[in-house]
């Protein structure tokens, strides 16, 4: 039974994996077209990752987010020659919430300035939207009764908003638990006054 009812939970054991499949009590395949919820775009079961977390696991097996290993730093010099920028720099992360951080991180000391985001945005689990005093925050909830073909500036939802310190657009089209897109016409305007 499951305690926490965000989302359908299916009655069905998985018993075993095998590259992207799961397999129930009833040795039943079922395609896991979420790759373990985004952490298993590899597949499941692979024998050459599993031995290489076995060995790791006798080594170390988690860091705090302060410390480094050199087998990151050997697979950070191998991703960057791979691509080409041997000169360049890497981070791994552990989360999406870390990586959209990291993306508003680059693009503030990129551009300075006001960023402009949409209220309904998640912003990852820290909370970002309410961090941040140098957001402008767009509800487009009552975008829906709107009957113009374009937007323009002078409309309810942009009339608070003045675009002559906007530097960035900041679209994160997810909210807790789903997607919600905003009316493309809006998301247009914002693009060309931004851009």
């Amino acid at each position: 039974m499951s305690i926490l009812k965000c989302h359908e939970v299916l009655n069905r054991s998985i018993v075993h994996t095998k590259g992207v499949y799961l397999y129930d009590e009833d040795n039943i395949a079922i395609l896991d077209f979420e790759a373990g919820i985004w952490c298993m775009g590899l597949g499941h079961n692979i024998p050459r990752i599993n031995n290489a977390i076995k060995l790791q696991v006798d080594k170390v097996i988690h860091l705090n987010h302060r410390l480094i290993s050199k087998e990151a730093n050997y697979l950070s010099n191998d991703l960057l020659d791979l691509v080409g920028l041997s000169s360049g720099s890497s981070v791994f992360l552990s989360s999406g919430s870390e990586a959209v951080q990291l993306g508003i991180r680059i693009t503030k000391l990129v551009n300075p300035g006001e960023t402009i985001v949409f209220k309904s945005s998640y912003l990852a689990a820290y909370n970002l939207q309410e961090q941040n005093e140098n957001w402008i925050s767009v509800d487009y909830s009552n975008c829906d009764n709107c009957k113009k073909i374009k937007c323009d500036s002078s409309c309810s939802v942009l009339k608070h908003v003045d675009f002559s310190n906007i530097k960035n657009f900041l679209f994160e089209p997810a909210t807790c638990g789903k997607v919600s897109f905003p009316p493309k016409k809006l998301v247009e305007l914002i693009y060309d006054h931004v851009r």
